[in-house]
């Protein structure tokens, strides 16, 4: 008994502090992108390309690694610690938009390389508390998200906005070396047979009418969070006249907060249903981003993002747990991957389609990014009924 806690306890440690550090500088770009479109004289679609293009670069790349981290889980993961580590020297030290986008590649392809095999190994972990477990996993990416921003708006001032990533580049190397050790003890007593589904299954599993569904679901979702966070540091600076180093904090603190929100919502999912959580959650986000424009304050809007966030925060353990049960589990990477492929490419394409059609109406941000999560709802209950319907199948 003890034996199985320490190792419980081992693997969330594990989890949560991997995907703290593939964090710690993924949300830095969209806190400091006014700094660098300052700098660079970058117009508002050259500065959205900084987000889109490199999510566009792991809609190729999520396919492979899913094939190939469902057989070399270590490897996988470690090299995306070592591309992100990369991604933290070239970034800072770059001249050039070229440089700078390059920099901003080799970040996602490490999110690409780290997300697939940390998410398998996060659904093996304890099968009866899925929800709770994607949540303490997810809440380490968000304090990593709030790390990053928050850091940003306390440097700037003094050292500037490179430091920021400089100072992670020893501890994200280390990490790769702990986690290929990890990961390659923790499967490697695992038989060639469990990991890797048969073809038949595979197919089955990936090409049903609910994983796609839930493949939809969190697709409507992350691109609803990129629109926001690309354009919500903008939006403080050039509506709400806001200094770039506020905006980056009032951006971080809505990580912070959501590191809780992650727990709670799968705690949620597991105790009150991971369905009608989902639409909960999803249709308060559309109502706080309805209330944001028309907020008097500052502090208002500073009140209602953070609470936006850990809403958002709240459905990323939800969404990851639904991949998890509508999938085969020799072809889990592969089905997390497919997930992520979707997700990114409705991701890629937000924020740019958003700033054709909003212009320079910044403050129009808001009801485009209600109008991508709104049939998240629908397709939610829709799964909910395809499930029920399959059990009743099932029973007879």
């Amino acid at each position: 008994m003890a034996s199985r806690t320490s190792r419980y306890t081992s693997a969330l440690f594990f989890l949560g502090s991997t995907h703290f550090l593939i964090h710690v500088l993924s949300q830095v770009l969209p806190a400091v992108l006014p700094v660098i479109r300052g700098e660079m004289s970058l117009t508002l679609t050259q500065a959205s390309l900084l987000v889109s293009i490199p999510l566009l670069v792991q809609v190729v790349a999520y396919l492979p690694v899913g094939f190939a981290s469902d057989k070399r889980s270590a490897l996988v993961l470690a090299l995306g610690l070592i591309l992100t580590a990369a991604a933290a020297v070239i970034i800072p030290s770059s001249g050039s938009y070229g440089l700078i986008m390059l920099g901003f590649v080799f970040l996602a392809l490490g999110s690409t390389l780290y997300h697939p095999p940390a998410l398998k190994v996060t659904s093996e972990v304890e099968p009866g508390k899925l929800g709770s477990v994607m949540g303490i996993q997810t809440a380490g990416g968000s304090l990593g998200y709030a790390a990053g921003p928050i850091l940003l708006g306390l440097i700037i001032p003094v050292w500037g906005w490179r430091t920021t990533f400089y100072i992670w580049t020893p501890v994200i190397l280390l990490a790769a070396i702990y986690s290929y050790i990890f990961v390659y003890r923790s499967t490697k007593p695992l038989s060639t047979e469990k990991t890797q589904a048969p073809p038949k299954n595979l197919s089955r599993s990936l090409f049903s009418k609910r994983f796609i569904v839930v493949v939809l679901i969190g697709a409507l979702t992350d691109a609803t969070f990129t629109n926001m966070s690309t354009y919500f540091t903008i939006y403080l600076t050039d509506v709400r006249g806001v200094t770039a180093a506020v905006a980056s904090i009032i951006f971080g603190i809505g990580s912070l907060v959501g590191i809780v929100a992650c727990i709670w919502g799968g705690a949620a999912a597991d105790r009150f249903g991971r369905y009608g959580t989902t639409v909960l959650i999803t249709a308060l986000m559309a109502i706080i981003m309805a209330l944001i424009p028309v907020s008097g304050s500052l502090i208002l809007v500073a009140l209602f993002y953070v609470l936006w966030r850990s809403l958002y925060s709240a459905s990323m353990p939800l969404i990851s747990a639904l991949v998890a049960l509508h999938s085969e589990s020799g072809a889990r990477s592969l089905a997390f991957s497919v997930a992520f492929l979707a997700s990114n490419a409705t991701s890629a394409l937000a924020p740019v389609a958003t700033s054709i059609a909003i212009g320079s109406r910044m403050e129009a941000i808001f009801p485009v990014s209600i109008l991508i999560s709104l049939p998240g709802v629908a397709l939610t209950l829709y799964l909910r009924r395809l499930v029920k319907e399959e059990d009743v199948t099932t029973v007879t």
